[in-house]
């Protein structure tokens, strides 16, 4: 149950994909004198996950300022799903345009 919750914790945080629970392994280690070691393993794609925790918080601080750039049509599609799904799976060379 802990590392269930730890897993919660940081799909709050934006730091793993969403329902990072069905992407989960627990593997139990039995050591001498009776200790067990318990592994959790969350299967990801993700390389970059940070983004959907950054990219929120940084346009939360360039709308703060009131540039005309906020009003614009289109301001919060980089923070919609799609756009920081791709960025947190992508690998180098990717590229993707957004419409």
């Amino acid at each position: 149950m802990g590392a269930e919750r730890v897993l919660i914790l940081h799909q709050g945080d934006g730091e793993v994909a969403p329902d990072p629970l069905a992407r989960t392994g627990t593997y139990a280690y039995e050591l001498s004198g009776g200790r067990a070691v318990v592994a959790v393993v969350v299967w990801a794609d993700e390389v970059n996950a940070w983004v959907r925790r950054v990219v929120p918080q940084h346009m939360a601080r360039v709308q703060a300022t009131g540039m005309t750039l906020t009003r614009r049509p289109g301001w919060q599609r980089p923070a919609g799903e799609d756009a920081p799904a791709f960025v947190a799976a992508a690998r180098d060379g990717d590229g993707r345009r957004f419409r």
